[in-house]
C-alpha cells in the first residue's frame, strides 16, 4: 500500500507521514494495539483475526468485495486492485484514512466479551453485541460499522431492527445463508431492515419458541431475566454474568419418574391416543416454557427424578432450589412449588411457554405471538 502512496505522491517523506499518521497509529502503535488486531473471534464456524474482519467490512462497505461473487481469498488481491485504481494523492489519502477511522471504530464500538463481562438490560448495544457474540454472527459487522460512522440520528434505531432481525431469524429457525447479501442490501438501503423483519411472521416465531435449542433458549432466558430486574425495583442487583447452566424442568429422559400424564386432547377436540400423548410430551420438552437457567449443573443423578426431587434435592444432592438464583427459576418453579404448584406437566409448560413469549415480545417489540392452548 505505501508503495503506492510513495509513486502517488513522488515523495518519500510525505508517504511515509502519511503512515505514520493512518496505518501505524491504527494498528501498530503500541504492543497491546499489534495483539488486539491479531486476536481472533469466532465467526460461525471459522476463527477470524480482528484485522481481517475490519478490512473484509471496509471492503463490504465500499462496494470492492461483492459477497454474490468473492470469497474472503479473495481480499488481499482486491485491495491491491483497488489501491492500484488511484492516481491522485487526495483519493489515495482519503481511502487510507478511511481505514484508520474505521479502526478506531471497530476497536472502540465492536464489543467482545468474557466470563467477568456484567451485562445490563439499560444498555440495548451491549445486548446487540452479546446477541451476536453467542449466536457467532460476524456477518453484519460492516452494516454496524456502515452505521456508526455515519452518525446518522436513526443509529440506535437502525441497530435495534437488526437486532430484532436477527433474533426473530434465530428462534424461527431460519437459514442465515444469505446475511452476507442482506448485509450488502442494509448498507444500501438501512429502510429495508424492516420489511425483511416482517417476512419473519409472528406465527413462525412462536412456533420456534416450542421448539428450541438450549444455546438459543439460554440466550433468551437470561434477557428475560434482565428484563425482570430492569422493570422491578424489589431486585437490587440489575447486572448479571452469562454464566448459568440450562435445565429442562421435566427430564428429556423422563419415563422412569414422570409416568403420570394428564389427560389431553387433539385440536378438534378428541382425546389423544396413549402413542399420541408420549410424542406430544417428547415435544414440550423442547418448550422454552420448560426451560430454566441455574448457577450450576444438576447433580446428573437427580437431573431425572420426578419434580419433587428435582426441586428440592435428595441428601447431598442438591436440586433447584439450591440453585435458583434467578427469578425465572425462583419464581416461576421453586416459590410455585413451595405455594402448592407441586405439578409441573404439559399444562404448566404451555402457561409458561405463552408467558415467556410475552416477555420476549417486550424485549424484541414482538407484538402478536398468540398463545398456546392448554387443552
Amino acid at each position: 500500500m505505501f508503495q503506492k502512496a510513495i509513486q502517488v505522491f513522488k515523495d518519500q517523506d510525505k508517504a511515509i507521514d502519511l503512515y505514520r499518521k493512518t496505518w501505524e497509529k491504527a494498528f501498530m502503535a503500541e504492543e497491546d494495539t499489534i495483539e488486539y488486531w491479531a486476536t481472533q473471534r469466532a465467526t460461525g464456524r471459522l476463527m477470524r483475526d480482528n484485522i481481517e474482519i475490519l478490512l473484509h467490512s471496509i471492503a463490504v462497505i465500499k462496494g470492492f468485495y461483492d459477497p454474490d461473487i468473492h470469497t474472503l481469498s479473495d481480499l488481499s488481491k482486491l485491495y491491491k486492485d483497488q489501491i492500484e485504481k488511484f492516481s491522485s494523492k487526495e483519493d489515495l489519502a482519503s481511502f487510507i484514512n478511511d481505514i484508520k477511522e474505521y479502526a478506531e471504530i471497530y476497536r472502540e464500538r465492536i464489543l467482545s466479551f468474557n466470563n467477568s463481562t456484567l451485562f445490563s438490560f439499560d444498555d440495548n448495544y451491549q445486548r446487540l453485541f452479546h446477541v451476536l457474540e453467542v449466536l457467532q454472527i460476524s456477518t453484519f459487522h460492516p452494516f454496524i460499522l456502515f452505521v456508526l460512522r455515519s452518525n446518522d440520528l436513526q443509529a440506535g434505531q437502525l441497530l435495534f431492527d437488526l437486532e430484532r432481525f436477527i433474533i426473530r431469524r434465530m428462534i424461527s429457525k431460519q437459514e442465515t445463508k444469505s446475511f452476507n447479501k442482506l448485509c450488502k442490501e442494509f448498507i444500501q438501503n438501512p429502510a429495508s431492515i424492516v420489511s425483511r423483519i416482517h417476512e419473519t411472521t409472528d406465527e413462525q416465531v412462536a412456533a420456534g419458541l416450542r421448539s428450541i435449542s438450549n444455546k438459543n433458549a439460554s440466550l433468551l432466558l437470561f434477557w428475560i431475566e434482565l428484563l425482570r430486574r430492569h422493570n422491578d425495583n424489589k431486585f437490587d442487583i440489575k447486572e448479571l454474568k452469562f454464566s448459568y447452566s440450562l435445565e429442562h424442568i421435566m427430564p428429556q429422559k423422563w419415563e422412569e419418574y414422570w409416568r403420570d400424564m394428564p389427560e389431553k386432547k387433539n385440536l378438534d377436540g378428541t382425546v389423544m391416543s396413549g402413542e399420541e400423548a408420549i410424542k406430544d410430551r417428547h415435544n414440550k420438552i423442547y418448550w422454552i416454557g420448560n426451560m430454566t437457567l441455574l448457577t450450576s449443573s444438576l447433580n446428573s443423578s437427580i437431573r431425572n427424578y420426578g419434580f419433587e426431587k428435582k426441586v428440592n434435592g435428595e441428601g447431598r444432592k442438591k436440586g433447584k432450589k439450591a440453585y435458583a438464583a434467578l427469578s425465572i427459576t425462583k419464581n416461576d418453579i421453586v416459590l410455585a412449588f413451595e405455594g402448592g404448584e407441586n405439578v409441573w406437566n404439559e399444562e404448566s409448560i404451555v402457561k409458561r411457554t405463552n408467558s415467556l413469549s410475552q416477555e420476549i415480545g417486550q424485549i424484541w417489540g414482538i407484538q402478536n405471538i398468540q398463545p398456546c392452548s392448554t387443552a
